[in-house]
């Protein structure tokens, strides 16, 4: 996973983080987003392997993003998407966006 945060304000993310962590209460919330995602790129891909799919996420939402990658795994396990990489940018506000995804010719063999 790949988490890159934006602010707007010069301040220190650290406790915000934490602060928003523990607003995060309940895991249906990553899990019914995780399941949107995995919904949208498997119609997006069109059967083309992806591995990597670009997510933004607005702090408004309250998830933590290493939740809504753990809930994405579960979701994709087994799967056509089994593997792909969340790369989610925290931006300021409430987007939610899937942007780009990663489409490779041939995924190599796991190990």
């Amino acid at each position: 996973m790949i988490v890159r945060s934006q602010s707007s304000a010069g301040s220190s993310e650290a406790p915000q983080r934490e602060a928003q962590q523990a607003e995060t209460e309940s895991p249906l919330l990553e899990l019914s987003i995780a399941q949107g995602i995995t919904d949208l790129v498997r119609r997006r891909a069109r059967g083309r392997t992806v591995s990597r799919v670009g997510v933004r996420l607005g702090r408004a939402h309250k998830v933590a993003p290493d939740s809504l990658d753990f809930a994405f795994s579960l979701l994709s396990a087994g799967t056509a998407l089994d593997g792909v990489e969340l790369d989610i940018e925290e931006v300021d506000g409430g987007e939610l966006a899937v942007g780009r995804l990663r489409v490779c010719e041939a995924r190599p063999p796991r190990r």
